[in-house]
């Protein structure tokens, strides 16, 4: 399949001709129905135009208007095809001109949606041929309609591929082990509505950098030791073949959600047993600092956000506190802290003495 969206076809050995590989050229479109979409093999699915049909109950002004594209169906369509090949020479001179113009409509409909390359390309070939002979033929069709609603077609299949390619496999994981309450939100992985973070890139003094953005957005802080390791034995479990750590993480990091690494990131020290977060013989909630991976949470597309914690503000205020410190002693208790904000702040500051 993949070699027919190429022109190539099917090559093969012709035993009866001093053993000389034959291929057999693709020299017209090509339609495959099926009750599945072809996501097994994600590559051959964006050689696809991927048209689904989920429409079950008609109108009887809908079979009405089946039942004549039938009875034409019937008669033939030959002088049609006849008509179009006679509009060749027509074609060969528009067409270069159509495609710039196709693709200038088709990238205003899709707006700020991006989708993939080849995706595009696929639509765009076949509307532009329809837009170079356009004039010539007498067709109901409204131009801008059309193209408009293949922005749509391209925006969904392209959705399709996030998901069901390496990276949003993962993703989906990543999603199925927090509904399951496998991985928890704090200890595990953490999210913050905030326009300004901090990175920390190094272990050394100093090696911190405040990423600052005009808008806040959901910033995804994401441990990756226990959330590999879960990923990896849930993917065996379900039969599926688990990426290699080294790859998943390259694919992380050259994902467009990804905005950096981050060390000695605050998390909470949670028991994987109960899901709740440890406390210390005195009674105080035990927090542990790690390597984070940070991403824009919504260019990620899943859903793991859960209500926030009461005391989780006052939290983010303490441990934004110990971030921009160096040393322990340089934690400032003059912010608008409440007085058990104080109390709280106090008690990290010994535990970190400790």
């Amino acid at each position: 399949l993949k070699a027919m969206w190429a022109g190539t076809g099917r090559t093969k050995m012709n035993m009866d001709k001093d053993k000389k590989k034959e291929t057999t050229p693709v020299e017209q479109a090509i339609i495959l129905c099926g009750q599945q979409m072809a996501t097994a093999d994600i590559a051959l699915f964006t050689r696809f135009i991927m048209l689904g049909f989920s429409k079950v109950e008609f109108t009887d002004q809908e079979k009405e208007r089946f039942q004549n594209l039938l009875d034409i169906s019937r008669r033939g369509l030959t002088q049609i095809t006849n008509r179009i090949i006679r509009l060749r020479p027509i074609f060969l001179d528009r067409y270069k001109q159509a495609v710039e113009k196709t693709a200038n409509k088709m990238t205003k409909f899709l707006g700020k949606e991006t989708v993939e390359t080849r995706i595009f390309n696929n639509y765009l070939m076949v509307f532009a041929a329809y837009i170079a002979i356009a004039d010539e033929l007498e067709l109901p069709w409204d131009e801008d309609e059309h193209i408009q609603l293949a922005a749509r077609y391209m925006i969904s299949q392209n959705s399709v591929i996030k998901k069901n390619d390496d990276l949003g496999q993962f993703w989906s994981k990543v999603e199925m082990l927090a509904n399951s309450n496998l991985i928890f939100e704090g200890g595990d992985f953490k999210i913050e509505y905030t326009d300004t973070v901090t990175h920390r890139y190094g272990n050394k003094t100093g090696e911190v950098q405040q990423v600052e953005w005009n808008e806040p957005k959901y910033v995804l802080y994401l441990t990756t030791s226990r959330v590999f390791s879960l990923y990896k034995k849930h993917s065996n479990q379900e039969g599926e073949k688990p990426l290699p750590e080294s790859t998943v993480q390259y694919y992380l990091e050259n994902s467009k959600a990804y905005l950096f690494t981050t060390k000695k990131e605050p998390f909470k020290k949670i028991d994987p047993k109960t899901g709740m977060q440890e406390h210390d013989t005195e009674g105080r909630k035990k927090r542990t600092s790690t390597t984070a991976m940070a991403f824009d949470y919504e260019k990620v597309g899943i859903d793991i956000r859960r209500e926030e914690d009461p005391d989780d503000e006052q939290q983010q205020q303490i441990d934004a506190a110990f971030g921009t410190a160096n040393d322990v002693s340089e934690v400032d208790l003059n912010p608008p802290f409440t007085p058990q904000m104080k109390i709280n702040l106090e008690n990290e500051k010994q535990k970190k003495y400790e």
